[in-house]
């Protein structure tokens, strides 16, 4: 997927597009494996935060902002403002099913899906809400069962 400026990351919805998505990243990989191994260098960047991921450094703000500008806009109200009677967020994420109707339910925090977000732990919400979006969706990408495996 290409977010501004040409820089590239890993799709989280790649598995509603194709069944096979794991194969697709495995082979795209040992291509630009090959390629460096050969001495060919391929003019392509991947966002800021997928190194951070690949090294596993915690994502900022900014990070997201390059990213998704809708929640980041979101994410930094929320910050900026009190948010009791205005956010009604749990400490949880919905989120589509490749393979299912049903929307599947992401804990942040254990139990996150029951804990209210409030005033108090606005900046634990957003940490979380960053962890989740910047690095835990892809590796849920690559745990996530295949149609095959059903």
């Amino acid at each position: 997927m290409c977010i501004r400026d040409r820089a590239y990351m890993v799709n989280p919805d790649s598995a509603l597009i194709h069944p096979n998505h794991l194969t697709l990243f495995k082979l795209a990989g040992q291509v630009f494996g090959k390629m460096m191994l050969d001495g060919l260098y391929v003019s392509t960047h991947f966002i800021v935060p997928m190194y951070k991921f690949l090294l596993r450094l915690q994502p900022t703000m900014s990070d997201l902002q390059s990213v998704d500008e809708e929640q980041w806009e979101s994410l930094k109200y929320m910050m900026d403002n009190p948010v009791e009677g205005i956010f009604f967020e749990t400490f949880s994420v919905e989120s589509e099913t490749p393979f299912s109707d049903k929307p599947e339910i992401h804990d942040l925090v254990k139990n996150g899906r029951n804990i209210d977000v409030t005033d108090e732990n606005k900046f634990e919400y957003i940490k979380q809400r960053l962890s989740y979006t910047l690095c835990t969706r892809v590796c849920l990408l690559y745990t996530s069962p295949s149609p095959r495996d059903s």
